[in-house]
């Protein structure tokens, strides 16, 4: 019996251009984004880190699986005004992948277009993806921000990004030397648009964040405020910084240092005095290994 092979091409909600029968979705990158190492790349570069991943979802074309996404985000079937089960992590998922996926303008377009897309809920997710992709010094995207949407909206995205930025008179940013490149391009966005914003509200939210400029690298941590070394940190003091310190880039077999330099100026210079606090209090007769409450905080400072 003879089979013919047939090309299918499906452009449905979920769903993109695919031969064989195999389909591709929108969300197949994202879907692993967690098994592929973070770029090695500067803040400033665009992240490539899923170029490969993206070519491997679509049979060798990673400008194709750009645009499958692109689709899946803005297409005929847009998402972004649905609140139907599953539609967030959808859209997280193809944000995330696209912002990893390259310098390809279609990348920016795609977020821009989505941004500024009518009753659109999922603004939040889009901004940090804009953000993590828009080519330095983000100019266009300031402006976008300032002159396309109310006060109160830009006022919250400020507070947002706040959260993720460096700022010169924290005390717990002093402690970090190796920021990540969140930290860093939420840092420069805020400083971009402070320099076109008018409304004081917004410059009062927006406050004095640090920006790490293309001029200034190996980018030094911006200095500590008043009381800077000042008080005892708790054993889970340094979960925090998590998501705020550049991961490592020694080899995956080789020990994870990367919250070494701020275990030490949590210990006042030492490393494994830090390291000590965390065992004694993971091995303590009062242990909370066996807690079942929320009243041991993940995250918090201690202060004496």
């Amino acid at each position: 019996m003879r089979i013919r092979c047939v090309f299918l091409a499906v452009s449905v909600f979920g769903m993109g251009p695919a031969s064989f029968g195999q389909y591709t979705s929108p969300t197949d990158s994202g879907a692993r984004i967690d098994m592929v190492a973070p770029t090695t790349r500067p803040w400033y570069e665009p992240d490539g880190s899923l170029e490969s991943l993206n070519a491997g979802c679509n049979l060798g074309r990673s400008a194709g699986m750009i645009r499958i996404m692109k689709e899946g985000l803005v297409g005929e079937q847009c998402p972004l005004a649905t609140t139907l089960p599953g539609t967030k992590e959808y859209i997280t998922r193809i944000s995330d992948a696209l912002h990893r996926s390259g310098d390809s303008p279609e990348i920016t377009n795609t977020l821009h277009q989505a941004l500024l897309t009518p009753k659109n809920l999922y603004r939040d997710i889009i901004l940090h993806a804009y953000i993590m992709a828009s080519p330095v010094p983000m100019t266009f995207l300031a402006e976008t921000v300032v002159k396309g949407f109310p006060v109160e909206q830009r006022k919250a995205w400020y507070a947002a990004a706040g959260e993720k930025a460096l700022y010169r008179d924290s005390w717990e940013d002093s402690l970090i030397d190796r920021p990540s490149r969140e930290v860093l391009r939420h840092s420069h966005f805020l400083n971009r648009v402070k320099a076109i914003e008018t409304d004081s509200e917004c410059l009062r939210v927006i406050g004095n964040p640090f920006d790490p400029g293309r001029e200034a690298f190996p980018t030094p941590a911006p200095g500590g405020g008043e009381g800077a070394g000042d008080g005892g940190a708790a054993p889970n003091a340094a979960a925090r910084f998590f998501a705020r310190v550049a991961p490592t880039a020694r080899p995956w077999h080789e020990a994870d240092d990367s919250l070494r330099s701020v275990n030490a100026r949590l210990a006042h210079g030492r490393d494994g005095g830090m390291v000590g606090l965390i065992g004694a209090e993971l091995l303590s007769r009062d242990t909370p290994l066996a807690r079942t409450s929320e009243e041991y905080p993940a995250r918090r400072f201690d202060t004496k």
